[in-house]
């Protein structure tokens, strides 16, 4: 899967992030799924 997406765009690599710790990336990928804390509060 990894080749193919690196096929896809062009070959480009995909950027570094290493200034990112693991609770940042957690948070973020917490972001992507839930959304806004703010909407995940109004849905309870």
């Amino acid at each position: 899967m990894a080749t193919q997406v690196f096929e896809e765009y062009n070959r480009i690599p995909m950027v570094a992030y290493p200034q990112l710790s693991e609770e940042d990336i957690d948070a973020l990928l917490a972001y992507l799924k839930e959304g806004e804390v703010k909407d995940v509060i109004d849905k309870n």
